[in-house]
């Protein structure tokens, strides 16, 4: 039975992919085999080059252009195994990238592999047991599968915000996966505030949506971003992510009952609470809104945040500048959140402060929607 695997590899950047970005600014070169391996490779206008290897076990009968063709013989119910291997690499010389020999894997090593790691990273969480082996399988196995998510950047772990178009530090989505994982994993939490606050926003920057204070929205890292080509290097348009850092950062305090990364990142809860009450409120009416002043941002900047989510009651389209409801909840529960962090640090004048703060905002609230409980269940 003849049978053939043919690639292509375009080395598009992911907003290539998505339309945003019509042109792919690097050079593809030109296909080959090499060392028993099908390599692609590109040269990128970011001076970096990236490369595809592909390798198969067992190896192909032929090799023409980019096909790998194979002639197998099948018994009545025959089985045959094709394992395809994809390497990819970055570098900033072309040498680097070139593949060194073929691999042959074993699926059975990279099933014993993934099982091990497994465990090890399971090692590293709270162990929650039950008389229900159905619950215990289901907390087990969420942990687990988490691990997907997992990225490191700048030696600092955190969670990107999904596969595949979202591999990246997201803060909104960052920060709250590592919320909903705080009593497993504190040690996760503490990296993403530190990766956050490194990249926290020092300038006004309409290209990026930066302002002193501010969270980012999202990272990118590839050849684009490098290039300055598109504004995510990192972007800031988001409202939410700044007062759910400080959420974060106040639960890490609460359930770990140590105040060391508090007091580490004391200058950055400043910066973000100022952002708060200096940006946040375009429009002076007393509630933290977005309104994007570049063309090319997103229109809407909360957790729904393609540009036809948020609607009047009428149906049409919200027009900017927009105040969510969970916004003004996330902002009240930081600020008395962490009102209750800074009475344990020792200072009960900053604590009152948050808390009126805090207060006036739900008086506000209150009066111009009548929505209490909303304000009541952010308190919790």
């Amino acid at each position: 039975m003849p049978f053939a695997l043919t690639y292509h590899a375009d080395f598009e950047d992911v907003f290539a992919i998505r339309g945003l970005v019509p042109v792919q600014p690097g050079q593809r070169l030109k296909p080959a085999w090499e060392n028993g391996m099908l390599n692609f490779a590109y040269a990128g206008a970011d001076r970096f080059y990236r490369s595809l290897s592909v390798s198969f076990s067992p190896p192909p009968q032929k090799r023409q252009a980019t096909s790998a063709r194979f002639q197998f013989t099948l018994e009545p119910n025959g089985v045959k195994e094709l394992f395809v291997s994809l390497i990819v690499t970055e570098s900033a010389t072309g040498e680097q990238v070139k593949p060194r020999s073929q691999s042959q894997p074993d699926l059975g090593g990279i099933k014993d592999y993934f099982n091990h790691t497994s465990e090890e990273w399971l090692q590293g969480w709270v162990k929650v047991s039950s008389d229900s082996t159905l619950l215990n399988h289901l907390l087990d196995r969420s942990l687990s599968d988490l691990r997907m998510l997992s990225i490191r950047l700048d030696g600092e772990n955190y969670f990107a915000a999904g596969v595949p178009w979202f591999v990246a530090l997201f803060g909104r989505d960052s920060i709250i996966t590592a919320l909903q994982t705080l009593a497993f994993n504190q040690r996760l939490a503490a990296d993403t505030l530190r990766l956050l606050a490194r990249f926290q926003g020092r300038e006004v920057n309409e290209w990026r949506e930066e302002q002193p204070g501010k969270i980012l929205h999202e990272l990118r890292i590839g050849e684009l971003a490098h290039l300055g080509q598109i504004p995510h290097n990192p972007y800031y348009g988001t409202v939410d992510a700044t007062p759910l850092f400080l959420v974060l950062l106040a639960q890490h305090a609460s359930w770990t009952g140590d105040l060391g990364l508090f007091h580490e990142l004391r200058e950055h809860i400043e910066r973000a609470l100022t952002w708060i009450d200096r940006y946040s409120d375009s429009d002076g009416d007393g509630f933290a809104d977005y309104r994007s002043a570049a063309a090319s941002a997103l229109i809407n900047q909360g957790w729904k945040d393609s540009g036809n989510a948020i609607v009047n009651q009428d149906g049409n389209l919200a027009e900017p500048p927009i105040a969510l409801v969970e916004v003004q909840g996330y902002i009240y529960r930081a600020k008395m959140n962490l009102a209750d962090i800074f009475e344990r640090a020792g200072e009960p004048d900053r604590a009152h402060q948050l808390r009126e703060e805090a207060r006036k905002l739900k008086e506000r609230f209150n009066q111009a929607f009548w929505l209490e409980p909303v304000m009541n269940f952010w308190r919790w």
